[in-house]
């Protein structure tokens, strides 16, 4: 039986041959549809009234809105099938929302389980959703998503784990496509919090540089590193290949400055409202920083393997501000959050990346 808002599901053993349908009753909310689990060599037929009849397989799905649960049933005797109550919650990714686990399956699929519920060992999450406003997704990676099939993209997710831990930016006194076409990454400088807040193009900057430098001998590992170790990220090679994104993402990428400040203002908890038309080129915000970390924290905590953020770490966007120096965000350990910049061959700042799906 499957009560309220289809969370739960009581155990119901049937006696029956094996080789025979099994019938079982599900009560469920109205708008909810029930299916046989893709995959499972079943087939479900609807008796009308709740009633369902079971041929094969191994597995039922439960879909109404954010609600995708899975019971699993298994032959326990040559003459007995036990329905389970142990349940997989799937929610729709059109439905997500700010704090979501972004999580894949056995198939490299996305899909989300709600940020206030509690992660098994055998769930594989792989980052968490920081903003489901799709205009905080850039032109470039909506159009990467189309290209995909994805013609409405849902959102952002924020890495759980550092791509690096301290790396260089680029080139230092050298100031990136000037002589771009209007519009291009890197045309225009990030030098102002209003152009921090509005500048959502990490995934075209951080393709820009990797198209520009990638082939150009040892430039991209040795200069553009913090772009190197976000093209990485992901893979075999950098260790991280657990977190491989889904097909249907962008893939990881830099987050730039303004969805810096989307991570910062969604799963930080730090209202940036009064600085997103401010011409001052950065700011420290006095006593904010313990309460990002500890914010973004409650999250990360929920997961094996997370890398927890923490006061005196800074962190690289893919937004360049000048020649000389690139866009950052900074956890002081005397409290203040600065978004602010820093020369392009500091190599104390990190890298956590993003990617829209």
């Amino acid at each position: 039986t499957v009560t309220g808002n289809g969370t739960a599901w009581t155990d119901t053993s049937i006696d029956t041959d094996p080789d025979v349908a099994v019938t079982y009753r599900i009560t469920a909310p109205e708008g909810v549809t029930i299916k046989a689990a893709p995959g499972s060599g079943g087939s479900l037929t609807d008796d009308g009234n709740g009633s369902y009849t079971l041929l094969g397989g191994n597995a039922v799905t439960i879909i109404g809105a954010r609600i995708g649960i899975k019971g699993l049933y298994e032959v326990a005797d040559g003459t007995t099938y036990t329905l389970k109550s142990d349940l997989l919650i799937e929610y729709s990714l059109a439905d997500a929302r700010v704090g979501d686990f972004y999580c894949k399956n056995s198939s490299g699929e996305g899909y989300l389980i709600p940020g206030d519920a509690s992660l098994t060992e055998a769930v594989t999450c792989i980052g968490i959703v920081y903003s489901t406003d799709v205009s905080r997704i850039g032109t470039a990676a909506k159009q990467a998503l189309k290209k995909k099939d994805v013609s409405t993209p849902h959102g952002l997710v924020m890495a759980l784990t550092d791509a690096s831990e301290g790396c260089r930016w680029g080139e230092s006194s050298k100031d990136e496509n000037s002589g771009g076409a209007d519009g291009a990454p890197f045309k225009a400088n990030t030098t102002t919090l209003q152009k921090q807040y509005n500048n959502v193009d990490g995934y075209a900057e951080t393709h820009w540089i990797i198209d520009t430098y990638g082939n150009d001998g040892t430039a991209l590992p040795d200069t553009y590193t913090a772009f190197y170790h976000a093209s990485r990220y992901g893979t075999a090679e950098s260790s991280t290949g657990k977190y491989a994104a889904p097909e249907k993402t962008t893939g990881w990428f830099l987050p730039s400055m303004g969805q810096w400040w989307d991570i910062l203002s969604n799963l930080g908890g730090i209202d940036l409202t009064r600085y997103q038309d401010k011409t001052d080129p950065f700011t420290s915000i006095p006593d904010a920083a313990p309460i990002a970390v500890a914010n973004m924290n409650t999250y990360l905590q929920k997961i094996s393997g997370a890398t927890p953020f923490s006061r005196n770490t800074y962190f690289w966007s893919s937004s360049e501000y000048s020649g000389y120096s690139a866009c950052n965000v900074r956890f002081y350990s005397d409290d203040y959050l600065y978004l602010n910049y820093n020369y392009k061959d500091y190599s104390n700042n990190r890298v956590r990346c993003s990617f829209a799906f």
